[in-house]
């Protein structure tokens, strides 16, 4: 089995922007470790022991303490993969924002995801690792951010500060059109 820095850097990608669970970044490391142990894993690049660092720290995060919660938060996955990879960045554009919007508006998203993916760009970026595409203009992209994270805020149990019809109104402002 063959396994590259940009297989690494994909995987923590996608852990780091939440479209892979810890489960399936641990079982994925799992696999490549277990080939390691048999000496079929073939690492390509001069990387080899970041690599070997990366799949170990991958193996372990899907470990709960005895209350079920994750012995590692997101920011220590995001601290630590990116003291490993310090060079990866995270892209965000105009299209990825309005699409979290869209799947609030549409009830495909709860605002607590929503607001969670918003927090984690803010918190990327906050680090120099979110990366604004190019020509994207980027006082759209962290007003909606900026909204969006706060989308969850409740004025009383179980009861939202925001609207959907707060959410369309806000779409509207920033995207300058109405949503579909």
């Amino acid at each position: 089995m063959k396994v590259s820095y940009t297989d690494i850097k994909e995987m923590s990608l996608a852990v780091l922007k939440q479209e892979k669970s810890f489960e399936e970044a641990s079982a994925w490391a799992t696999k490549i470790i277990e080939q390691h142990d048999l000496e079929e894993l073939n690492i390509q690049g001069d990387d080899g022991d970041t690599l070997l660092s990366v799949l170990a720290f991958f193996v372990g995060l899907d470990v709960r303490d005895e209350m079920g919660k994750y012995v590692h938060s997101m920011d220590d996955v995001r601290s630590k993969l990116l003291s490993l990879l310090p060079e990866t960045t995270v892209k965000i554009s105009y299209v990825d924002v309005k699409e979290i919007f869209l799947s609030v508006i549409a009830e495909e998203m709860s605002f607590e995801k929503a607001s969670q993916w918003a927090v984690e760009r803010m918190r990327l970026d906050d680090l120099g690792y979110l990366e604004v595409a190019k020509g994207e203009e980027r006082g759209a992209i962290f007003s909606g951010l900026t909204y969006l994270a706060g989308v969850d805020l409740m004025y009383l149990p179980g009861e939202y500060l925001h609207s959907l019809d707060n959410v369309r109104d806000e779409f509207k402002e920033i995207f300058k059109e109405m949503p579909s």
